[in-house]
């Protein structure tokens, strides 16, 4: 158990003025040359290094003073890097206090071999803290970073000389770590959250925590007035002392996310022997962390989104997004998952320049960029909360990436609000982003970071035929995809080429037969609403892409507890419309038809619905799709097809189609996605006798 209690703080340490390095090295390769380049030219204050082999004590040309021995080291010195191999630190660290007055040791080594020798090594530096005073991070800790002073006390290679992941240069809020594993730490810190373009502040690593442990290292940053902290923890040693400074940090404004790994059993067991922590259950867990007032993560891919948009940024916001693509499937996509977390979109005027939301930019906007920037333009609106733009591939393209993501940051620049982009950066950028964009890889991390900073909605409302279902459910009768694309066509609809595929390789084949792009989701047993669940992938342009996209929703219907599932590669439909056909059949005053706007608005329920009894009246269909702005025969031809389709399969209860996809090569719509389900699975949709 770490003696923290009543003994020096730790600020000392963390916000040194001078640092030893016992064990450094002229040679960048060894441990201690690894810690001297990521000190040396950057750590402002006096740097002495600590070598029995030094060829002779003084300063060298780069101002960094070598001494044989620590005793040689002057009194008062903040922190002592420990940078030698465990035998060689349990000497040292044996022999008595390495110098006078020392703020603090960051023990970098593990002891080798079994448990029992790790225990006594262990029992030598919690020895030493305890005789000495002295504060001790570790052992088996990476070090610690303050990305804010450019402070790197670590043999970590991604802050070494001429690294880029130093900041991104954004001056915006940082984001604070702390973890029992450095890897952890590099990984999704130093590379992962500032691929997204948030700053990082002071990243420790505790390691083993025989003194300094994470619960005081979280209130030390509250004192450094920190805005978010993330947790990354195997276990606790003091688990009083971890419930009260989540708590104070809580009360304080910080918004903490915490991380469990080591749940299971056999990741307990890896626990134990990685740290010595004795991790705790998944469900006690989430209890103390929930209860104190932070946030847990359910995996690293909440961890990150939930520590990507500051909750300042949000603050007394209405909860309107203002949405952009360069895909209207993108578009639809984004809104639905959107409306599942209570975000709907703002409402513009219609005679205004900046036009419709959402927007879909299409390809003209990479000869022009100016729909781009006056959407952006729009969000000076106070009544709209955040932007989010899908720029997937284009900002990846050199010239035109460039342009695209230039034009982005100068219209989020004018913004108070946050931008979340979903695409990549082109090759080579190196300007700093504004403080308040980031940029995602996946539209679920966009809405989910939205939705941190927001907090849960005042209620969640829904509008399709089927949302009183949940997303998927193996006890309600939904009729596979395959069987609902064979009664389309019999009825005369329009329908996608679709195959249904087992593995990559067949997935990549069938995306190259179907012709790029094309668009790939899950289908199984009860599975009502792919989006919801992240199920759907779209804009797919290459066999490799098709390949990581086949896994990806295989791991995510698997993740989702979906069983039988498969997965679909359907051809890609473009569209001047889209609409939302629902059509409600086990209803006690009989079946009914909506129709509304197609993709994710109807979800959100923004746009006009025009509701119809089946079977629909003579002329009602033209009718009500001219209210809707299409006045097509071709489509109302189909819109009454569905109707008579619906109540001709046996046993239905709810035949939906989102989108109907209007365009001039498929003038009667083309059905893109379908849900059918049966009755006798749930009570509600039983027909009266």
């Amino acid at each position: 158990m770490p003696m923290s209690a009543d003994r020096a703080p730790v600020t000392r340490m963390l916000n040194p003025r001078s640092i030893a390095i016992v064990g450094a090295s002229r040679d960048p390769d060894k441990l201690g040359g690894k810690v001297l380049a990521n000190l040396k030219g950057r750590f402002p204050g006096p740097l002495f290094c600590v070598n029995p082999k030094a060829a002779a004590d003084g300063a060298d040309a780069a101002g960094v003073t070598w001494v044989a021995e620590p005793a040689h080291v002057p009194d008062g010195i903040d922190v002592a890097v420990l940078a030698v191999p465990a035998g060689v630190a349990a000497e040292l660290l044996g022999r008595g206090p390495l110098a006078p007055d020392l703020g603090g040791v960051v023990v970098l080594a593990e002891a080798a071999g079994n448990a029992s020798e790790r225990r006594a090594f262990e029992a030598v530096v919690a020895a030493y803290a305890r005789s000495s005073g002295t504060r001790v991070l570790g052992p088996n800790s990476s070090g610690f970073r303050n990305y804010g002073a450019e402070l790197f006390a670590t043999f970590a290679g991604d802050v070494g000389p001429g690294s880029r992941r130093l900041g991104t240069g954004s001056g915006g809020p940082r984001v604070s770590l702390l973890s029992q594993s450095g890897a952890m730490l590099a990984y999704l810190g130093g590379t992962l959250l500032m691929d997204r373009g948030v700053e990082l502040g002071y990243v420790v690593d505790t390691g083993n925590e025989i003194d300094v442990d994470a619960a005081e290292c979280l209130s030390f940053l509250v004192s450094q007035r920190a805005e978010r902290v993330g947790l990354v923890l195997e276990g606790t040693p003091d688990w009083r002392r971890f419930r009260e400074s989540v708590a104070a940090a809580h009360a304080a404004g910080v918004d903490v996310v915490a991380l469990q790994v080591g749940r299971s059993v056999e990741g307990r067991a890896i626990s134990a022997s990685h740290t010595g922590a004795v991790g705790g259950t998944a469900g006690a867990f989430r209890t103390v962390v929930e209860a104190a007032g932070a946030t847990c993560a359910s995996d690293e891919s909440a961890f990150l989104d939930a520590l990507t948009v500051p909750r300042r940024l949000v603050a007394d916001r209405p909860r309107r997004v203002l949405l952009g693509s360069f895909s209207g499937g993108m578009n639809a996509l984004i809104v639905d998952q959107l409306a599942d977390r209570g975000l709907h979109l703002a409402r513009l005027d219609p005679d205004k320049p900046e036009g419709a939301n959402p927007a879909d930019f299409g390809p003209a906007a990479l000869r022009d960029t100016t729909s781009i920037a006056e959407l952006l333009r729009a969000g000076a609106d106070p009544e709209i909360g955040a932007t989010v733009l899908f720029t997937g591939h284009v900002t990846a393209m050199d010239r035109v990436g460039a342009e695209v993501l230039g034009v982005i940051a100068d219209g989020a620049a004018a913004l108070t609000h946050p931008v979340v982009v979903i695409g990549r950066r082109p090759a080579g950028w190196d300007r700093p982003l504004p403080p308040n964009l980031v940029m995602v890889e996946e539209p679920r991390s966009a809405v989910r970071s939205l939705a941190h900073a927001f907090g849960p909605p005042p209620e969640d409302s829904g509008s399709s035929a089927a949302d009183d279902a949940t997303p998927a459910d193996a006890t309600l009768d939904v009729l596979p995809w395959p069987e609902a694309e064979t009664l389309l066509r019999a009825a005369g609809l329009g329908v996608p080429l679709t195959r249904v595929v087992a593995n990559a390789d067949d997935a990549a084949a069938a995306a190259r037969a179907l012709g790029w792009p094309v668009v790939m989701k899950a289908d199984a047993p009860g599975l009502l609403h792919r989006a919801r669940l992240g199920l759907v992938a779209v804009g797919i342009r290459n066999e490799q892409d098709a390949r990581d996209r086949f896994e990806a929703l295989v791991d995510g219907a698997r993740s989702a507890g979906l069983r039988g599932a498969t997965v679909l590669v359907q051809q890609y439909a473009d569209a001047e419309t889209e609409l939302f056909v629902g059509i409600r059949l086990a209803d006690a005053f009989g079946p009914t038809m909506i129709l509304s706007y197609g993709g994710g608005d109807v979800e959100a329920g923004q746009r006009l619905r025009i509701q119809l009894p089946v079977p629909l009246p003579r002329d009602a269909a033209r009718r009500a799709l001219c209210r809707l702005g299409v006045e097509s025969p071709e489509v109302a031809a189909s819109v009454e097809r569905l109707g008579e389709l619906a109540v001709a399969i046996p046993d239905a209860s709810v035949l939906e189609i989102n989108p109907l996809r209007i365009s001039a090569a498929h003038p009667g719509g083309m059905a893109v996605d379908c849900v059918i389900l049966r009755t006798g699975t749930r009570e509600g949709d039983r027909h009266a006798p």
